[in-house]
Parts: C-alpha cells; structure tokens; sequence
C-alpha cells in the first residue's frame, strides 16, 4: 500500500507540474490541457472498466465523485479569473474558460462512466428527454449565432450538466439510496465550500473579481462578482438553515455559528436578490414542514407573523435604507434600470425568425452593453433565452419546469421529508433569482440546481412489473 500511495502521489505532482508548465505555452496551453485530460480520463475509464470486470467495484463508490461532480458544476462557474469585457468573453479564448471547459469535459466522461455501469444497453437506457432539450437547442444555435464557439461550448457545457443529471437517475434506479447519497452530499458541502470562499474573501478581498465603482463596497471574494457570490450564500444559508445536523454532520453549534458567519457575508454582500431568494425559500420549507407538523403550522404561523411585524415596525426605516443601497426609490422600482432592456431586446426582435429562434445563443453578452455599458448580460433569465434562442427555448425550459414541479408536487415523506424540503426550497430560489439573474440560462449554478433536483425527484419508486410483458421488463430492468 504505501508504495501504491507513492505512485499516486507521484502521479499527481507530475500532473500539477505539467499543468504548470502548459499554463506557459500562451495559445498551445488549450491543446496541451486539452491533451493531458483525454489521455488521463481514457486512463481513468479503463481502470474503472478493468474494476468493474473483476467484480471489486462497488456502486456506492461513485457516490462520491457524482456528488463532486454536482458541486464543481455549480460553484466553479460563478467564478472568474480573468479581467475580460462580456464582449471578449464570447470572441476571444482565455486560460479561464479554456479550464472551466475542461473541468466539465471531466465531468462528463464521469457521468458517461456511471451512465455505462447502471444502464449497459440501450434497451435499459432512460435519457432525461425533458432536460436535454434545451441544451440541444442552444448546441444548435451555433448555426446562426454571431459566435457560434461561443454558442457550441455553453451548449456543450449544459449537456454535460444533463449527463450528469442522467447519471445521478440511472443510479438511483438501481439503488435508491445512492441518490439520497449524492443529494446528501451536495447539501453537506455547500455550506463548507462557502465557508472557505468567505474566509477567502476576508483574507484577500475581491481579487481577480470584475467589480465596478457601483459595487465597489459590497462583500465578495476571489474571482466572484458580488452577485455571483450573493446567491451562493444565499443557497448555503438556506441548506443550512433547512437541513438537520445529521445531513450536515455538524453539531447545533456548528450549525448556529456557520449561519452566523453566512448571514454576516450576506449582509456585508448588500444582494437584495438574495435575499429575497433566502426568505422566499425559508418561507416555502416553513410551509411545507408546517403541513406535515401541526404544533409548528398553529404555533409558528402566529409566532413568525409576530415576529415580521414587530421588525418592520422596529427597524423599516433601517430596511428600507439598506433596500435602497444609496440609490433612489425610482432606480429600486425599476430593477437599477433592468426594466430598460427587456425593452431593448423586443426591439432587437424584427422578424419571425428572431421571435422563434433568436439572435444565437451568445448574443445577450454583447446586445444590450451597446446601450447600457453596466448590461454585460440580459440580468433576466427569460430574456436572455428569449433574444439568444427565441420563443423555443421558452417553451423548452417551461417543459422542464413544469414536469420537475409535477414530480415535487407528487413526492411523498416516505422518500425523506428533509430532502423534499430542501429540493422545493432550492427551486424556489433559483426561479426568484432568475427574475433578476441568466442563472437559468447559462451552465452556472442555478441551472446545475435545477437538474440536481430533477434528477432527485425523476427517480421514484420502482413500479411493479408485469413479468410476460418483455417490452416492459427490458424497459424497467436495473442492471
């Protein structure tokens, strides 16, 4: 065993130094990077497939890595390391989006690995059809994009999140307990990763982070616009707040002190979206636990009730200054001038094909900063899919939605109360960030959020099957 451990320690030094050294190859870095990977994870998938042959791979032992996998797709895109304009982001090729790319070509090759173990054949195979839609549809929008590389890879990016979402069902089809794993883990780590971005961020401040004089003073930490990190702690104070200690595996102080700390980032970070998304999420767990526990739907109802009023009639003064965030009430009604570009993008539309199929997806990067300099994006997740991709892509996310809904409104306590819980919650706040975010329309983590809890809430229960049915036996058969 040790010198096993030397080996991989060997392997991985070797790995950090060639990554190094390519990082020095200016425009050859993408190839050599490129390179490294493909050669590593063909590795990788013939000493999975050389395990899984001999017998000694267990199922649970991808719990892990799908469960990294979920957390690396949504949390390294609301990261960025390079000081670029939306417009060069789209027309020019930077180590930053070169590495991101390669982390979701890992990711993949890891949802196929796991897709190929759980469903061998195509007669056991059940793609998401529902989820991959829309991502095959902003793939094909490279055909009439002004950038179609940059249309192809976020349309490669956001199938590869549908893979994974296609893994995580195919594995809960063989053991439901391996979802509630993956689920589980996700949850557990959430609040410890933006933990760490907050220490970050007290340590070194806003480096590499692209933030304008307008939010100059608000909180956030390496390489996130303080949006971007806005929203990953609104999701942490959320899971944490709604999930039990047994899921988090942290005492009641542990817990208490880590929604100190993150309720203080938050507060520092001055997102009024955030926390709109943490109330409204706090609020759909109160009342779904309320319906399920008498003694806190009768008792908490009046107790939080209460407890709103008196703050409002305490400190609304103090509330509605920070609302502001020294602005005026007229630039607060108007979303800080978003209004304007939905304006901006129905002009954009002149004939029936940009109604249906949009500009090309990539377009929202540079369309609406020509008059607003401040828009590097639709700040509208609807908008953005409407003038990138057209009416299509509406009706394609409205499927998805609608069909993970159907499945939340069906999902029972048998499968984990606390589960259930945070899935409705975790929904509820990236559709209210969606209003003011392209958080559902670009590969980041709101999107990842939405497939993780469709991919927990498509794997149900086995129904029972009718043995002289063949066509349904070989449909419904696990592995």
């Amino acid at each position: 065993m040790p010198a096993m451990h030397g080996r991989q320690a060997m392997g991985i030094a070797g790995c950090v130094l060639a990554v190094g050294g390519a990082l020095q190859l200016g425009d050859l870095a993408p190839t050599v990077l490129g390179s490294l990977l493909l050669v590593g994870n063909l590795l990788l998938l013939r000493w999975w497939g050389r395990r899984r042959r001999s017998g000694s791979f267990h199922p649970a032992a991808v719990v892990g890595p799908v469960g990294a996998s979920w957390l690396a797709v949504a949390i390294l895109p609301v990261h960025s390391f390079s000081q670029r304009s939306s417009g060069q982001a789209v027309t020019s090729v930077g180590v930053q989006p070169v590495l991101e790319l390669l982390v979701f070509l890992v990711v993949g090759l890891v949802a196929l690995g796991v897709i190929r173990t759980f469903e061998p054949t195509l007669a056991r195979a059940r793609p998401p059809v529902v989820l991959v839609l829309l991502p095959m549809w902003v793939t094909v929008s490279c055909l009439w994009s002004p950038v179609p590389p940059y249309a192809c890879i976020r349309g490669v990016q956001m199938t590869t999140v549908v893979l994974l979402a296609w893994a995580t069902m195919a594995m809960g089809r063989h053991d439901r307990s391996l979802v509630d794993g993956v689920f589980e883990l996700v949850l557990r780590w959430i609040p410890r990763i933006t933990l760490v971005l907050v220490a970050l961020g007290v340590a070194f401040g806003p480096i590499y982070a692209t933030v304008g004089a307008a939010n100059a003073g608000r909180f956030t930490w390496i390489g996130a616009h303080p949006n971007g990190s806005g929203l990953a702690l609104a999701v942490a104070i959320v899971v944490t707040a709604i999930t039990p200690p047994r899921v988090l595996r942290l005492p009641p102080w542990a817990v208490v002190a880590t929604l100190a700390v993150l309720v203080v980032a938050m507060y520092e970070n001055h997102s009024r979206t955030s926390w709109f998304c943490i109330v409204a999420g706090l609020l759909v767990a109160f009342v779904l636990k309320g319906r399920l526990d008498p003694l806190l739907r009768w008792v908490g109802t009046p107790l939080l009730g209460a407890g709103a009023v008196a703050v409002a009639a305490l400190w609304w003064g103090e509330i509605w200054d920070y609302l502001l965030r020294d602005g005026s009430e007229s630039t607060l009604r108007s979303g800080n001038g978003r209004r304007e570009l939905w304006s901006i993008g129905f002009r954009s539309m002149s004939d029936a094909f940009d109604w249906f199929a949009g500009h090309g997806y990539g377009v929202a990067r540079t369309l609406f900063v020509e008059e607003q300099p401040w828009a590097g994006d639709a700040h509208n997740s609807v908008l953005a899919l409407l003038v990138s991709t057209g009416l299509v892509s509406l009706v394609l996310l409205g499927a998805a939605t609608v069909a993970v809904l159907a499945r939340l409104v069906r999902a029972t306590p048998r499968r984990g109360v606390e589960h259930t819980v945070a899935a409705a919650s975790l929904l509820t706040l990236v559709f209210v960030n969606a209003m003011t975010t392209d958080v559902l329309a670009e590969p980041t983590i709101g999107f990842a959020l939405l497939n993780l809890v469709a991919a927990y809430l498509f794997t149900g229960p086995r129904e029972p099957v009718v043995p002289e049915d063949a066509a349904v036996l070989a449909w419904s058969s696990a592995p």
